[in-house]
């Protein structure tokens, strides 16, 4: 196996298992809360302002490292 697909597997594996991890733990809670109801409209408020912190969150790590490297 070439190196730079060994470096991919070790960066994206962990990834993709903390992306399982989180996926099946907010199973379990959704279905450890099912008895309490929520409308979608006080859910979706939070959708914009999550993305947006994931997104400028997301841009900061992106280009510390690039900047370190170029």
């Amino acid at each position: 196996m070439r190196a730079v697909h060994k470096r991919y597997l070790r960066e994206f594996l962990p990834a993709m298992l903390a992306y399982v991890v989180l996926i099946v733990l907010s199973g379990l809670l959704l279905l450890a809360d099912v008895g309490s109801q929520v409308r979608g409209g006080a859910v979706a408020i939070w959708v914009m302002p999550c993305l947006f912190a994931t997104f400028g969150l997301a841009r900061l790590l992106v280009v510390r490292r690039y900047r370190r490297h170029g």
